[in-house]
């Protein structure tokens, strides 16, 4: 099974939120034992990278770095290209209940895989 994570999730799952940690911890067990290939957008990882090299994550930028490494072992980045946006226009007038690009998202994993 193949997922487009969003960035809260990791983030529950590196800080440990109280509300969310044990779903997000279930989700990356899933990852870890290959049983679900996880996505991110790009923008995710600027994100990521962002907020664990801020001063107030606590770490160094050694650690920050470790962090950001591991996870991109475990986790892929989504491909989004000329094709997916142009397949979300399309989308976006017959789905009422998906976001822009997640309609998009949606359709080329259906067709081509994440």
């Amino acid at each position: 099974m193949k997922l487009l994570i969003d960035n809260d999730v990791v983030l529950d799952y590196l800080t440990d939120r109280e509300s969310f940690a044990k779903q997000a911890s279930a989700l990356f067990a899933l990852i870890e034992q290959k049983r679900v290939q996880a996505f991110l957008s790009a923008s995710s990882w600027d994100d990521l990278i962002y907020v664990h090299r801020k001063p107030s994550s606590g770490l160094t930028e050694v650690e920050a770095q470790a962090v950001v490494r591991e996870l991109h072992r475990l986790i892929s980045v989504a491909p989004v290209d000329q094709a997916i946006i142009d397949r979300a226009f399309v989308l976006e007038g017959t789905s009422k209940n998906s976001h822009f690009f997640v309609s998009a998202r949606k359709h080329r994993a259906h067709n081509r895989g994440v």
